[in-house]
């Protein structure tokens, strides 16, 4: 259905972009990454598209990864387990890996999408020490600006600490100038300086 969107002239540049990066997910969870590699960097041919981001960090973990084609098979399917809301099942894969030091960018992937699954099953106080750790203490700070926006929404709409939240975004805005999140955690801060009076 995605290679009809593909060939279809009438389809968009978006809805190309979307098609290519699904394509290029579903090569990913069955562990084809060079198929996988090839439909992303269609993707991100489109920066402006939705898709664009999310595959450029698909790319680079797999870019990083690929000699280690175990680990990140592991990897590829607790994230499809994750897609189809198997949440249980891709939070144990996603923990073996996230606590495998040895895995060093691996790990630091792991970690940022156990705590996205660990949100889904309502575990918030572990979700918040994974992203408080990722955004202050990782080795790469490949995932700082982003655990930072989370922790953020997290305070903000799951804990409903606003003072807690304001810090956070204040912190981003900061440490991190020229994140792809700094527009919106300004939106964030505002609207809760605003409301707040």
């Amino acid at each position: 259905l995605f290679e009809k969107v593909l060939l279809n002239s009438r389809a968009n540049l978006n809805q190309k972009s979307e098609a290519n990066f699904f394509i290029a997910k579903i090569n990913f969870w069955q562990s084809n990454f060079n198929e996988a590699v090839k439909f992303l960097s269609e993707t991100t041919k489109n920066l402006s598209s939705d898709f664009a981001n999310d595959a450029l960090e698909l790319l680079s973990l797999i870019n990083a990864i690929k000699r280690d084609s175990i680990n990140l098979s592991k990897y590829a399917e607790a994230d499809f387990l994750l897609f189809i809301k198997k949440f249980d099942e891709a939070a144990e894969l996603f923990k073996s890996l996230a606590d495998n030091k040895d895995l060093f960018i691996l790990n630091e992937f792991a970690s940022y999408k156990l705590a996205e699954t660990l949100l889904a099953l309502n575990n918030l106080p572990v979700a918040i020490k994974i992203l408080e750790d990722l955004s202050g203490n990782s080795k790469t700070g490949i995932f700082g600006d982003k655990s930072l926006f989370l922790l953020g929404k997290i305070y903000q709409y799951g804990i409903k600490d606003k003072t807690k939240s304001i810090q956070i975004y204040q912190k981003l805005l900061e440490k991190f100038p020229n994140s792809l999140y700094f527009e919106q955690a300004r939106e964030y801060l505002n609207n809760l300086q605003t409301n707040n009076g």
